[in-house]
């Protein structure tokens, strides 16, 4: 069974924020001057800023994120019933470990769009990942995994990535769920695929010292 929900969560997926592209398509041809002020901040990669500025609720929850302000961006697109809203509001919850809210989010966009790709793959890595969490303990050794070295790879697709690309975590201090997500948003990544790709890579090669002997 845990060899089964593992593989689910390996598949080499690449997902994007498509509500990001639907708003930029739809949203732009009516800014308030603000709002185009915090454009010009959003597409400098100021995303507080920019957040700090938006007066479209939906732009200012899509900065949040952007922005790792991921508890503030799910309240804020709890708020839209849209496919792009509760996609959106699905991914904010996957990054907070919260899976099987961010699963039935992603239900209900698939609702609104049959057929949609996207919320359909979170989806399933979102029950993957709650499963899994259920069978080994519902927090993962304690919530602890053990530490070593591990790469975190911006491209994981590229089996050499350059030392630009990546990040090392040394020591033999254990880290939590919550202090590896804020390892992954200092590389400015805010794709939730990516990001339980390389937690999973990571709880897979450190060991508790038990399982160590």
């Amino acid at each position: 069974m845990a060899y089964m929900i593992r593989r689910i969560i390996r598949i080499s997926w690449s997902v994007t924020v498509l509500a990001l592209g639907i708003a930029l398509a739809t949203g732009k041809a009516h800014l308030r001057r603000p709002d185009q002020r915090a454009h010009a901040l959003y597409s400098k990669k100021e995303y507080e800023a920019a957040a700090d500025v938006f007066q479209d609720p939906f732009w200012r929850a899509i900065a949040l994120y952007r922005n790792g302000s991921f508890k503030e961006a799910a309240g804020i697109f709890a708020g839209f019933d849209s496919a792009e809203g509760l996609y959106n509001q699905g991914n904010a919850l996957l990054f907070l470990g919260k899976y099987e809210k961010a699963a039935k989010a992603y239900n209900r966009a698939l609702d609104q769009k049959p057929g949609w790709k996207e919320p359909k793959i979170n989806q399933e890595i979102a029950l993957a990942r709650a499963k899994l969490l259920e069978f080994e303990g519902g927090n993962m050794s304690g919530g602890k995994i053990g530490a070593d070295d591990y790469v975190i790879n911006n491209n994981p697709d590229n089996s050499s990535p350059s030392p630009d690309e990546e990040e090392v975590i040394k020591g033999t201090i254990p880290m939590s769920d919550a202090e590896l997500r804020a390892v992954w948003l200092r590389r400015v990544q805010t794709n939730p695929a990516d990001f339980l790709r390389s937690k999973f890579a990571y709880q897979q090669q450190m060991k508790p010292p038990e399982a160590a002997k």
